[in-house]
């Protein structure tokens, strides 16, 4: 495999609900990581979830979230991170009037065919592409 070199605003697009720009997708890459970009504001917040296959890490590159996580509220900034293991639930708020740049990795709890089962493998899936 060769090394992947992307630069800012390089990936694929996906519509989603809002626009992710997959890095390194789930469903080829066959590495065990996949990565994302995403730019969100207050009213796009996904509801509290659970990943069953995953671990997932979310890097705040600009803005500030709150992140809810097994029932705590956790304020994020920007050059924060927070990782989320397998099974916790999770979901998070943006304030209004603020947009929130995210970097978010994902790993497989569990090695599965055609990805593990995950959320940047549901955009590449379900997604449609913009470019």
């Amino acid at each position: 495999m060769e090394p992947v070199v992307l630069q800012s605003g390089e990936g694929r697009l996906f519509d989603f609900g809002i626009s992710h720009l997959v890095k390194i997708g789930e469903m080829a890459n066959q590495r065990g990581i996949a990565v994302l970009e995403l730019e969100t504001k207050h009213g796009e917040e996904p509801g509290e979830h659970v990943h069953k296959t995953e671990d997932e890490l979310f890097y705040v590159i600009s803005g500030l979230i709150t992140f809810i996580a097994d029932g705590k509220r956790i304020d994020v900034k920007e050059g924060g991170l927070v990782f989320l293991p397998q099974g916790c639930s999770h979901a998070y708020e943006i304030p209004e009037g603020v947009t929130a740049r995210l970097l978010v990795i994902t790993v497989p709890a569990q090695s599965q065919d055609g990805g593990w089962g995950g959320y940047i493998g549901d955009v590449e899936s379900q997604g449609t592409p913009i470019s």
